[in-house]
C-alpha cells in the first residue's frame, strides 16, 4: 500500500469559491449570480449538488476516480 499524499489549495485574490465549486442545485446561487453564474448544464457535476467549473476538467476526472476530496470552509485563524 502506497504512502497517502495530502495537498491544501488555498486560492486568494481573484478566486471565487462559489464559481469554483458550484453549488448548482442552490436556487440562491443562479438569484444572486445572474450574469455571473455558471450554467447548469455546463457544470462538471461531483454529485447531486455540488460541481465544478467546467475548466477544471482534469480535477473532475480525479475526483471521479475517488483521488482528489473536495473540502469547502476548511481554514484556521490568522494563516501565515
Amino acid at each position: 500500500m502506497g504512502t497517502g499524499v495530502l495537498v491544501v489549495v488555498t486560492l486568494y485574490g481573484g478566486n471565487d469559491g462559489l464559481n469554483t465549486v458550484i453549488p448548482f442545485e442552490d436556487a440562491h446561487y443562479y438569484r444572486n449570480r445572474r450574469t455571473i453564474g455558471i450554467p447548469k448544464k455546463e457544470v462538471l457535476k461531483l454529485t447531486d449538488k455540488v460541481g465544478l467549473h467546467p475548466r477544471m476538467g482534469p480535477l473532475a476526472e480525479l475526483y471521479k476516480q475517488g483521488r482528489v476530496a473536495v473540502v469547502q470552509g476548511v481554514g484556521y485563524p490568522e494563516p501565515d
